[in-house]
């Protein structure tokens, strides 16, 4: 077992994980549980569908090519639905967080995450730290030097879900308007969680 994996006298637990998803729809999410998705998931959604756990979350069509080329309208729903899956979905070791054609092995994810410590505040992914001199933020939010890119996913560990308030990630959606989802995540985690 990896140094970080929790071990008892009965055994080593494996890393418990929860997938959070920026748009889906009822199909999506049935394919999803027929093919992959095995694991607690919230999603959102343009309307709420309790039962594949897809919530509203309105889109920002007003916004959507105002900053830059990379605004789209639902790039605010990163945000809204990694808040609202942090204290929906029951307490995980990690938050997988992916766009609508994001696909998660599960098994493989969950091997690469035992090796890290959950309680520690991580954001893990995919590099990518090119904005071409634009900000992200359009208010006081700080812009964060590199992020996981979005449409490979992402993992959030426990400890960094812990260290962004409800309330922060509220703050962020109300003043992140440029650039994508997942730039506007790790820009938020960078100002609130260092």
């Amino acid at each position: 077992p990896s140094p970080h994996t929790t071990c008892t006298t009965r055994g080593c637990a494996r890393p418990t994980v929860a997938v959070a998803l920026s748009f889906a729809t009822p199909a999506m999410i049935n394919h999803a549980r027929r093919h992959w998705l095995s694991v607690p998931h919230a999603a959102a959604g343009d309307a709420t569908a309790p039962s594949c756990h897809i919530v509203h979350v309105p889109t920002q069509p007003q916004l959507a090519g105002n900053f830059s080329n990379y605004n789209h309208p639902t790039d605010n729903r990163q945000l809204s639905i990694v808040r609202l899956a942090n204290a929906s979905v029951p307490r995980v070791d990690w938050l997988l967080v992916g766009d609508p054609d994001t696909c998660f092995l599960v098994e493989k994810v969950r091997n690469v995450l035992s090796a890290f410590d959950a309680s520690v505040p991580l954001l893990l992914g995919t590099k990518h730290a090119k904005l071409g001199g634009r900000e992200a933020s359009t208010g006081v939010v700080q812009q964060a030097p590199a992020w996981p890119y979005g449409g490979h996913g992402f993992a959030i560990s426990r400890g960094l879900l812990d260290r962004v308030t409800p309330a922060q990630w509220l703050f962020c959606e109300a003043d992140l308007h440029n650039f994508g989802s997942d730039v506007r995540v790790a820009c938020c985690i960078f100002h609130f969680a260092g």
